[in-house]
């Protein structure tokens, strides 16, 4: 199996940024360090304490738990009230010029955003998000800035949502000009997603040679970073930039991709570099399953060659991916080629693995990897596929 990874198999992080807990014991350390908070009746106990205080370490304290309490209203199903604390929080401190304060605000409407989205809201959750947007876009303090610019991003997806799609590309034009040379670290996180944003916005707008080259433009912009959250950012333009070039027919220019995520990351320890180098890797790997198919008949000693680089490479990566589809995919892999290098028994317990992973996934693409050259092996392979799987299917409730 071969995965086509694109920008949306993860727009990831609509609440990246709104961990309404953020700062929360720092901001109450500076009220009472012997309080101890514990769900809703600590926060409303709390809360009452601070009422009327108007110290600014206070006015952090009591808005940092608002948006506490409001995850507690929320995790317990009371989205109601939820979101009316956080518009109480909003209209309380929307005018305190502090810069944690104001921070805070900013920071209630993206998680009042991201509720409202959860709630099946999303016409809401947009309009709440815009109006974030054109309330703070010409505050230039980089705190502020990083808080607002993921509201911009949540505000990307809230259009996609809306098949709104070509309305989201003004916004992420906007930030991107707005943060274009910042020289904040974490600006340039931001920055790097409103690419990473826009380049699948134009991906669902099926634009792949625009998507190709916004991609192009990220990756010249981050080439020479060391810095190692916009290596990630990096690695992922790269592998999600190959997937675009499959949907082009242009394969050399994926595997470029992919060779040059290998190259540049293969001393990397970060867990999301190490998985798009793994599925770098499994490009490879892939490539040398088919080519032992291709060459079965009429060049055996090849075949051979290759079965063992798959195998090697497969195995190298065993251990790399966290995400479940990825590991299914180089599980059901490692699978098919320790089937046609004739370990049966080895083979069974890795598709096993596979398919509880990610069944439908590996049931379908291990039947597509078989029409690829056929051989003799194959039919044996998609008995145990088509047993594994209706045991599987019997087994799930």
């Amino acid at each position: 199996m071969l995965k086509k990874v694109g920008s949306f198999l993860i727009f990831w992080g609509l609440l990246a940024g709104f961990s309404p807990v953020a700062n929360a014991e720092e901001a109450l350390a500076q009220h009472d360090r012997n309080m101890v908070i514990d769900g809703l009746a600590g926060i409303n106990l709390m809360l009452q304490n601070v009422t009327g205080d108007k110290r600014l370490a206070i006015r952090q304290t009591s808005a940092t738990f608002q948006i506490k309490k409001a995850q507690e209203l929320y995790d317990a199903g009371k989205y109601s009230q939820a979101l009316a604390l956080l518009d109480s929080m909003i209209v309380q401190f929307s005018s305190d010029e502090a810069l944690s304060v104001k921070e805070l605000v900013v920071h209630a409407y993206g998680v009042k955003s991201f509720y409202l989205y959860e709630a099946g809201q999303t016409e809401e959750a947009l309009d709440n998000a815009l109006v974030a947007i054109d309330l703070y876009a010409d505050d230039t303090r980089p705190e502020i800035r990083f808080t607002l610019g993921h509201i911009y991003l949540q505000s990307s997806v809230f259009y996609l949502a809306l098949n709104r799609g070509v309305e989201a590309l003004p916004v992420l034009n906007q930030l991107i000009a707005v943060l274009d040379g910042t020289a904040v670290p974490a600006l340039q996180e931001v920055l790097a997603d409103a690419y990473l944003y826009k380049a699948g916005v134009y991906e669902r707008l099926e634009q792949t040679k625009t998507a190709v080259a916004v991609y192009s433009a990220l990756i010249a912009q981050l080439a020479h970073t060391d810095d190692e959250t916009l290596q990630v950012r990096l690695a992922k333009a790269y592998i999600w930039q190959a997937g675009m070039y499959y949907d082009l027919n242009q394969k050399q220019k994926a595997f470029n991709n992919y060779r040059e995520v290998i190259r540049q990351f293969v001393h990397a320890s970060q867990p999301e570099i190490r998985e798009q180098f793994a599925i770098a890797v499994n490009a490879q790997a892939y490539e040398h399953l088919l080519s032992a198919k291709k060459y079965w008949r009429t060049r055996p000693q090849q075949a051979i060659s290759e079965l063992q680089l798959a195998q090697q490479a497969f195995d190298y990566i065993e251990t790399y991916a966290e995400d479940s589809n990825v590991k299914a995919m180089i599980y059901g892999n490692q699978a098919y080629t320790l089937w046609l290098s004739g370990e049966a028994r080895q083979a069974e317990d890795k598709l096993r693995q596979a398919l509880a992973l990610d069944g439908k996934y590996v049931y379908e693409g291990t039947l597509d990897d078989l029409k690829k050259y056929p051989v003799r092996q194959d039919a044996g392979f998609k008995a145990l596929l088509e047993r594994l799987w209706a045991a599987q299917e019997a087994e799930s409730p």
